[in-house]
């Protein structure tokens, strides 16, 4: 099976392509965000959740801290390419069960994935294998911001930004995986793919 509703450049390029050791660490950065004016996604009409994914497609295709973004309907996502969105981009939670009125924002440096109307309205990823926190945490600070400044977030001064999972401190969560990552990495340039295989049903806590 063949995936054909990603972007080439999700294929060509990899997040650890830049890494110097066959042995690398990497840590994805994501953001929950919710628009003020609407409740949470299993809360929200059809109509609402529509109204959400074309807002939000807008700030994000017209977003100038990202690279010429493309936006994928999730229902014309193969499950195959849903399974690799969730492996490329060390995601929290698999996409397998996205539908209509669902959706995902890529660019070209193939370290941003966006999901929208999944758990949040927005749930923005960002993923670094260099060890560059600051600068990878400040782009995707950048990234909110400019969504921000036509969109009003739910926020409270007391909780911080609102979202439908009371775990996420702030609306924000930072993920470091190690083995098997690391050892997936290392299989892989050495040219053993079953055990590439045997890491990619595994996930660090």
């Amino acid at each position: 099976m063949s995936l054909n509703s990603l972007p080439v450049y999700l294929l060509e390029h990899t997040p650890w392509e830049n890494a110097s050791n066959p042995i690398w660490l990497s840590t994805t950065f994501t953001l929950h965000r919710n628009l003020a004016r609407y409740n949470f996604p299993a809360k929200m009409s059809a109509r609402q959740i529509q109204q959400t994914l074309t807002e939000l497609k807008e700030r994000l295709c017209k977003n100038p801290q990202l690279k010429n973004p493309v936006f994928l309907n999730a229902e014309q996502v193969l499950p195959l390419e849903k399974e690799f969105l969730f492996e490329h981009f060390f995601c929290h939670e698999g996409f397998q069960n996205t539908l209509a009125g669902q959706g995902f924002a890529v660019d070209e440096s193939a370290h941003f994935l966006a999901g929208i109307n999944i758990q949040n309205h927005l749930q923005l990823h960002l993923t670094d294998c260099t060890g560059s926190w600051e600068q990878a945490w400040n782009h995707l600070d950048q990234i909110e911001m400019a969504i921000g400044t036509s969109s009003d977030f739910a926020f409270s001064s007391k909780f911080g930004y609102l979202t439908s999972d009371p775990d996420i401190s702030y609306g924000m969560q930072r993920r470091s995986d190690h083995p098997p990552w690391a050892i997936c990495a290392a299989a892989a340039s050495s040219g053993q793919p079953e055990i590439v295989m045997r890491c990619i049903s595994r996930r660090s806590p």
